[in-house]
């Protein structure tokens, strides 16, 4: 009987255990969001340690926030290592080790070297490609190693559940799963569940006062998984009196609440949106973290600087953009409205989820959905939390990996028709006989840009196919509308959307001196960090990725070494801030 956290924690610990001791095979944990996963890992990594008589334990989760939260949990009852870049440590002290898989997939060699024992995995419903890689890596070397997931959302899109057998013993059928890599889910226990225990918040529907965004419920996820960027563009941004008519109804339905999280199509979505509030900051996954050097700044930009003064409520609305659906955890938050729309279930509990976690009063959370995302997944106010979950095949759509040159993830992109069976490199480019790439390139599949997300939640820059910049000359996506660098517009206003673009301002400095050092990229790459020093007695810096095997770092490397003297500089204003342009 469950009367307190600890119960169903310790039965969700003894239940893994169990199984881990009659077999190797992968298995998994269920538990809502707010439910303590983190209380969760911290026992498992002390059972596992006592069991393996002094083994390594990896406890790896996506981003540095999770894997500080889930360190600090277990730091309660005993000492362990951080090992991730961008949490700034790289420690293997101890026999538990709290890490990010990128920082693991780059020093594996390393990181094996003591055997391991198991491998904890948080957020397992983002089983990506590389953390396959680190299992088959580690696996091979110590084949007895235990896997564990732990998530609150145990499905994915197109391929269904992540296990095989249920927590009831049931053999799930293909319809319900397909190829999934856990053997068995060992523990349930759902938000209803726990709501009903009182440990969650439940959730609030009060009418809207507007249906919300017309076309969202017209969006289809294409075979990728995503939306068509240009789709949501037309349906989201460029709506001015529509977004601050849905605005106006949140600071309406919001007034006497304390924490209000925005979730936004795009940057200049979000945009609009914080237009027509009277106090909101936006994080996205651009948002540049704080340096390991620096302290908090009350009102200060940084991701860390803006999360730290919403949780302590200083201001109340936080608008995010492809971030803050996992790991991210502010228990006053009470309301979650949501002006985008979300292409898989999970991600739509993910969201939701942010609202359920106990705060001092609070009785409810409202969940304001203005971009039809109930009647999308097939929910309804009584059982938001309780998606229907089927696979949904391929019908027959061959794949492919596409190592990215960039930072070693390794894609999974539909094939195009390849009936003369061209050869195909690594990378996924079409070459000759003898492996040099066509001039000029065909991609051999329909993927544009790399999937893989850093740990501190930023996406590689790598594209398989771009256009140019006129402005800067930066590589973009072709569906992009404006540069991810100078933000020019790239496209005819007059074919688009009607978004107003400020002009950029451009200048050129003269260089007294410049300085090189090593660096450490957020994707825990070795890089050249160049700081430039300028008559005017300011600093610019700029990061070349000088090992990199994908051509425009090498020409850029290569072109910067060539130069016996840096005269000058070409600053470009990106919005209150310079930017390098160019060096001479």
């Amino acid at each position: 009987m469950i009367k307190t956290r600890d119960d169903y924690q310790i039965a969700a610990t003894n239940k893994a255990i169990e199984h881990l001791r009659r077999t190797a095979e992968p298995c998994l944990i269920e538990m809502a969001t707010g439910g303590g996963k983190s209380h969760v890992i911290k026992h498992l990594a002390q059972r596992l340690i006592q069991l393996s008589g002094g083994k390594r334990i990896l406890c790896v989760a996506p981003s540095k926030e999770l894997v500080k939260q889930n360190y600090e949990k277990y730091m309660q009852i005993a000492k362990a290592s951080i090992f991730c870049a961008s949490a700034g440590d790289k420690d293997l002290t101890h026999e538990v080790v709290f890490c990010s898989p990128l920082t693991v997939a780059n020093q594996l060699e390393r990181i094996t070297k003591k055997a391991i024992a198991a491998i904890i995995i948080d957020e397992a419903h983002g089983l990506t490609p590389t953390i396959l890689s680190i299992i088959d890596y580690v696996k091979e070397k110590y084949p007895h190693c235990r896997i564990i997931g732990l998530t609150a959302t145990p499905y994915r899109m197109r391929t269904g559940h992540l296990y095989a057998i249920n927590d009831r013993g049931r053999v799930l059928s293909e319809e319900e799963t397909i190829e999934p890599f856990f053997k068995k889910l060992v523990y349930k226990i759902t938000a209803p569940k726990l709501i009903e225990l009182g440990f969650l918040t439940p959730p609030s529907f009060p009418e809207l006062d507007l249906t919300g965004y017309d076309g969202a419920e017209n969006l289809k996820v294409k075979a990728n998984g995503k939306f068509d960027q240009k789709e949501l563009d037309a349906v989201f941004e460029g709506r001015g009196r529509l977004t601050s008519s849905i605005v106006a109804d949140v600071v309406e339905k919001t007034s006497s609440r304390r924490g209000v999280m925005i979730f936004a199509s795009s940057i200049h979505h979000a945009k609009e949106i914080q237009e027509s509030l009277p106090s909101a900051k936006i994080v996205t996954g651009e948002t540049k973290s704080r340096s390991k050097k620096s302290g908090r700044v009350i009102g200060g930009n940084t991701r860390d600087d803006i999360l730290d003064d919403f949780k302590d409520m200083i201001f109340k609305y936080i608008i995010s953009v492809g971030c803050l659906t996992t790991g991210f955890d502010a228990p006053h938050v009470d309301v979650i409205a949501i002006l985008r729309a979300t292409e898989s279930p999970a991600l739509f509990q993910q969201i939701i989820g942010r609202g359920t976690r106990l705060f001092d009063d609070k009785t409810d959370f409202l969940i304001l959905d203005y971009a039809k995302n109930l009647d999308r997944h097939g929910l309804t106010t009584k059982d938001v939390f309780s998606p229907k979950i089927e696979t949904k095949k391929k019908g027959g759509s061959a794949t492919m990996a596409a190592h990215c040159p960039l930072c070693e993830y390794i894609n999974e992109f539909t094939l195009k028709p390849n009936p003369e069976k061209r050869p195909v490199n690594s990378t996924g480019y079409f070459t000759d006989l003898e492996g040099v790439i066509d001039d000029p390139p065909e991609l051999a599949h329909f993927g544009r840009g790399c999937q893989a997300v850093y740990e501190d939640g930023t996406r590689c820059s790598h594209l398989f196919v771009s256009k140019t910049c006129p402005e800067c000359e930066s590589e973009n996506d072709i569906s992009a509308r404006f540069c991810r660098q100078c933000h020019a517009e790239l496209c005819d206003p007059n074919k688009s959307l009607d978004i107003e673009h400020a002009s950029q301002v451009v200048r050129v400095e003269s260089v007294i001196k410049h300085t090189i050092n090593d660096h450490i990229s957020k994707a825990g790459n070795n890089c050249k960090r160049v700081d430039f020093f300028t008559a005017k007695n300011e600093r610019y810096s700029k990061f070349f990725m000088h090992e990199s095997t994908h051509k425009f770092h090498k020409i850029e490397w290569n072109r910067f070494k060539k130069l016996k003297k840096v005269e000058f500089i070409k600053l470009i204003q990106v919005g209150e801030k310079w930017s390098i342009k160019d060096i001479f």
